[in-house]
């Protein structure tokens, strides 16, 4: 190298800085390789996690999809169900009301039933002291009586069994078992 000022040049110094400089550029160099591999790897890893991930899509979203739409169809029909139960309800509401009614009715055809029995016993007890202070009379009616024609008898009391029957059949569905 030329010295353009002519100066004394220290070449020793000279080399000392070229060294240190070649030095310098080669820690930077391996440095640099050393970033570079590096960078290298931390690309390989975040390819891998990419992989995976897209694996893992692949692999994960169409059973979610299916479990969705499962879901979504259950919700459905658990609206549909809901809805029926919802209308059973208000019939079973109505059928109680109706069954509240005819109890009512019941207990009161049942008052009215006690009342006639009663009624019948007064009519029996007034019709025993009748007979009783009216055997002779008694008497002369059973004299009567037998010569009633039985067979028009049999066929009224036939009628009357007949006329009656209805209301022993309601009376029965009031009974309880």
């Amino acid at each position: 190298m030329e010295n353009p000022t002519n100066l004394p040049v220290d070449q020793s110094a000279e080399t000392d800085s070229a060294a240190e400089i070649l030095a310098v550029l080669r820690e930077q160099l391996a440095a640099g390789k050393r970033q570079t591999r590096l960078s290298l790897i931390a690309l390989c890893l975040t390819a891998v996690m990419l992989i995976v991930l897209a694996a893992s899509a692949v692999i994960i979203v169409p059973p979610a999809l299916k479990a969705v739409s499962t879901i979504n169809t259950e919700a459905a029909n658990l609206r549909e169900v809901t809805s029926q139960i919802s209308s059973l309800a208000t019939q079973v509401s109505k059928e109680v009301d109706q069954i509240d009614v005819i109890v009512t009715k019941a207990k009161w055809e049942m008052d009215e039933i006690s009342t006639m029995v009663t009624s019948i016993t007064k009519t029996s007890q007034n019709l025993d002291k009748l007979v009783t202070d009216n055997t002779k009379t008694i008497n002369e009616s059973v004299e009567k009586i037998s010569k009633i024609d039985f067979e028009t008898l049999n066929k009224a009391i036939q009628d009357l069994a007949t006329s009656v029957e209805p209301l022993a059949n309601f009376a029965r569905l009031f009974q309880r078992d």
